[in-house]
């Protein structure tokens, strides 16, 4: 599950327009993975970035 997300707008992103999103595992511990994320446009302009954390879910109990 996503336990945190934060965005930078760096350029209008249009709908319409084709882009190309990235995502690399920037750290892992335990449960917790920190994600790097970046959005372009088709011509390769940055319009993007993010930081994205997730948490596996904890076991259940038996």
């Amino acid at each position: 599950m996503t336990a945190s997300l934060t965005a930078t707008l760096l350029r209008p992103v249009a709908a319409t327009a084709p882009h190309v999103s990235y995502a690399w595992l920037r750290e892992e511990s335990g449960r917790k993975h920190t994600m790097g994320v970046a959005l372009a446009t088709a011509g390769g302009e940055l319009c993007a970035v993010a930081e994205a954390l997730w948490l596996d879910p904890r076991p259940r109990a038996a």
